[in-house]
């Protein structure tokens, strides 16, 4: 567990150091009187909604700070718009974890920028997350803001979930006053989850919009495929003194899928990969008599073709649209086929190791990425033993990817 808890506390330290980062993008603030002022807003891939924003009027000029006490809203050109919003919001749990036997109709009274998601004729779909939970507000016309409600809690005796889509009839309103009641649409709200694209499709409709218009404002995560090819270099070690093994190096083929957790800004990143390698063990071995007084060795070599599935989760410590410098890891979930067994020197089945066919390992890479080509090094390292008698393999991967995207 030691080198899953280095692993994190490294990703950790590398995320601090890539929030740091500078991202200025063209942009714009609008001030408590109206007025817009165009320049460079430090755009960051904010799984929360922002409290404070960077900003700055050209490239060169000084950094200044905005928040709602200072500012009525600001936008990322053709990326993100956020607005001001004053008034309730929800405090209560959807969660199943922490779901309580009550409703929760708690609310606060806060001051927050919210995203917009779809502005149409008839109302705007905006969008709140905090460490607490997302939420959905809609507006109509230039009123206030109110909240899509969804309740989630437990009934008295603690056995079954309450679920209240409140926000469904909320929708129906706006049909009935906008749409002139259109059946077809109100019955398409009470099949609807309380999830951005569901909800994004009824404020379209009621706007009058058959399907979203083409995105100028992207709230969904980006993909990216890739192979690759590297050099898998495997080294075992035993733990008894009297065993050596060679170092194998052999050709590693990788295909995987990158998904981005904000596509815009491309900082932190899920990757799911599949590798298909081999290895080769050349294993010298042997025992001591101590009645006689005589050493013997034995020797012992096979081959091994291993395919793997990894997740792994990465972060670019260093990240602009044509250079990034990444960090990382996961878990490789293996699977071994050995061939070619073969035993010298008076070795057998009886006295040689016996290699499980399935194991888990831990994997940290680092490395670089231009435009579509990225370069890595990689070291795993099983996280239980992978010979049934106790030894350490040690695996390096020196590789490069290209990315279809």
């Amino acid at each position: 567990m030691k080198y899953l808890y280095t692993l994190l506390s490294l990703l950790i330290l590398t995320q601090f150091n890539a929030t740091a980062q500078r991202n200025f993008k063209p942009g714009y603030i609008i001030a408590l009187n109206g007025d817009t002022t165009k320049g460079f807003v430090d755009y960051k891939e904010w799984n929360q909604n922002p409290k404070i924003i960077s900003f700055k009027i050209t490239e060169q000029a000084p950094i200044q700070q905005f928040s709602v006490s200072n500012a009525a809203g600001f936008g990322v050109y053709q990326l993100e718009e956020y607005k001001r919003y004053i008034g309730p919001i929800s405090l209560n749990v959807v969660e199943l974890q922490e779901l309580i036997n009550s409703k929760d109709t708690r609310t606060a009274t806060d001051s927050v920028f919210f995203k917009v998601i779809a502005e149409g004729k008839y109302i705007t779909l905006f969008k709140y997350t905090d460490y607490l939970k997302e939420r959905f507000f809609v507006s109509e016309g230039k009123s206030s803001p109110f909240e899509l409600k969804y309740y989630r809690y437990l009934d008295s005796k603690n056995t079954t979930v309450i679920t209240e889509k409140t926000y469904g009839q909320q929708l129906q309103r706006l049909i009935i006053t906008h749409r002139a009641g259109d059946i077809g649409l109100i019955q398409k709200t009470q099949a609807i989850e309380y999830k951005l694209k569901d909800l994004e499709k009824i404020v379209y409709a009621i706007n009058g919009l058959e399907k979203a218009p083409p995105k100028t404002i992207s709230d969904q995560t980006g993909t990216q495929f890739f192979i690759g090819l590297a050099a898998y270099a495997s080294h075992i070690n035993y733990k008894e003194s009297y065993i050596t093994s060679n170092t194998s190096v052999l050709p590693q083929l990788n295909a995987g899928l990158n998904v981005f957790l904000n596509n815009n800004v491309r900082k932190s990143f899920f990757r799911a990969e599949i590798n298909l390698t081999g290895s080769t063990v050349d294993a010298l071995f042997g025992s001591y008599n101590t009645v006689y007084g005589q050493s013997s060795s034995y020797r012992y070599t096979h081959s091994q073709l291993a395919i793997s599935v990894s997740p792994q989760l990465f972060v670019n410590a260093y990240n602009t649209d044509n250079l990034k410098a990444f960090i990382g890891g996961g878990l490789a979930y293996s699977y071994n086929k050995t061939t070619n067994v073969k035993y010298h020197y008076g070795a057998s089945q009886t006295n040689s190791p016996s290699y499980s066919q399935t194991f888990i390992s831990l994997l940290v890479k680092a490395g670089v990425t231009i435009k579509r080509l990225e370069g890595y090094v990689g070291y795993s390292r099983p996280l239980s033993d992978f010979v049934e008698s106790p030894t350490i393999r040690h695996s390096y991967q020196l590789g490069v990817n290209y990315f279809f995207r």
